[in-house]
């Protein structure tokens, strides 16, 4: 069964921001984290925090090491949303439903990218669990916006 604890989305968002700098190695572009004290969600503290580090993951991985990163929580409608967009490459409007879904790479970053498709669809699949959905845009950055929405407390 999924527990249902309290867990802080920007307490979340800090140390999926700390960690991918670690994995950086201090090459990298540090991640820009707005974020408040505190917003509350339900659930799993170790699930939602691996979603939320696979899409930082995903973001660092196609905007580079010295891609602009902007992970962003934020209180709407009743809602917890996380949101990192990038500077990178963009998701192609016809791939935006499908990045999520598992073993989908996009044609036309197969080439230059790594991976089995599968981090976005553990996201989608983490976050449906919590009564949640995802989703993916353009950022303002230039590149991608994926956004999490969770139900709030």
């Amino acid at each position: 069964p999924l527990p249902r604890v309290p867990v802080n989305l920007c307490d979340l968002a800090r140390s999926a921001a700390r960690r991918q700098g670690l994995v950086d190695g201090g090459t990298g572009r540090s991640i820009a984290v707005d974020a408040p004290d505190e917003i509350l969600v339900r659930g799993s503290e170790e699930l939602l925090d691996r979603a939320i580090g696979n899409v930082v993951e995903n973001a660092r991985k196609f905007a580079g090491a010295s891609g602009r990163i902007r992970l962003r929580v934020e209180a709407v409608s009743g809602r917890g949303v996380v949101s990192v967009a990038d500077d990178g490459p963009g998701i192609a409007s016809e791939a935006r439903a499908q990045v999520f879904e598992r073993f989908f790479r996009d044609p036309a970053h197969r080439q230059t990218s790594s991976g089995a498709g599968l981090g976005l669809a553990v996201v989608r699949a983490i976050v449906a669990r919590h009564g949640g959905s995802v989703s993916a845009g353009p950022s303002d950055l230039g590149g991608a916006e994926l956004r999490l929405e969770l139900p709030l407390l």
